[in-house]
């Protein structure tokens, strides 16, 4: 069990400008060896609790459900589909008997293809990428078929207090946060809500790290 209640910060912020941590995000540093953000149907986790206190961990790969990313933009028309993606993480997450402190930034970049029927305007599609937390994006029709492309930077930077309890690990604070975990031989999975892009909602990023 982790220490009590305390004092906490979460900084976790979808930025434009590479990412840096918010408010009181501040300590856990990157690891040296960037890991990577995949999008997937299905970021399985089989939580299964373990000891946390006293140990240091380096993320080494970020597992996002597709349809988490692809469904806002789907709003626009259920015809646009996600033709690949790729993304970057680099970061450390460390736990005492009674705190933490986690750093991660990120980047995330997408490829859609915009059918015809869609009925969009391919040259102005970029800005609402952009205002949807994915600057720079651009589009260029070719063959009726609006391609887009566009990347999202930004971090998860918190530390304070936590509790573990069977296979639920809380981070507490203002709105305590729960995520499933599971400690392996070397590693550290674990599940939270996390905000990707500035706009919408957190998603439920699976974390898995390796022993430092």
């Amino acid at each position: 069990m982790g220490g009590a209640a305390g004092e906490a910060s979460d900084g976790v912020t979808g930025t434009t400008g590479g990412g840096t941590g918010g408010a009181g995000g501040s300590g856990g540093t990157g690891g040296t060896t960037a890991g990577g953000v995949v999008l997937e149907d299905d970021c399985s986790l089989e939580a299964c609790g373990g000891d946390l206190a006293n140990t240091d961990w380096r993320h080494v790969r970020a597992c996002v459900p597709k349809d988490q990313v692809i469904g806002p933009l789907q709003d626009f028309c259920p015809s646009i589909t996600l033709t690949s993606s790729s993304g970057e993480l680099e970061g450390a997450i460390s736990f005492t008997d009674a705190d933490y402190t986690q750093g991660v930034t990120f980047s995330l970049t997408i490829e859609l293809d915009i059918p015809a029927d869609c009925e969009i305007n391919c040259s102005s599609f970029g800005a609402t990428l952009a205002v949807l937390g994915f600057p720079g994006s651009t589009c260029t029709e070719s063959n009726e078929v609006c391609h887009c492309t566009g990347t999202a930077q930004g971090s998860d930077g918190r530390y304070g207090n936590y509790t573990t309890e069977d296979d639920t690990l809380t981070f507490l604070g203002l709105g305590d946060l729960e995520a499933s975990y599971c400690v392996g031989e070397g590693t550290f999975d674990y599940r939270l809500p996390v905000m990707l892009v500035p706009q919408g909602t957190p998603m439920d990023v699976l974390y898995e790290t390796v022993s430092q």
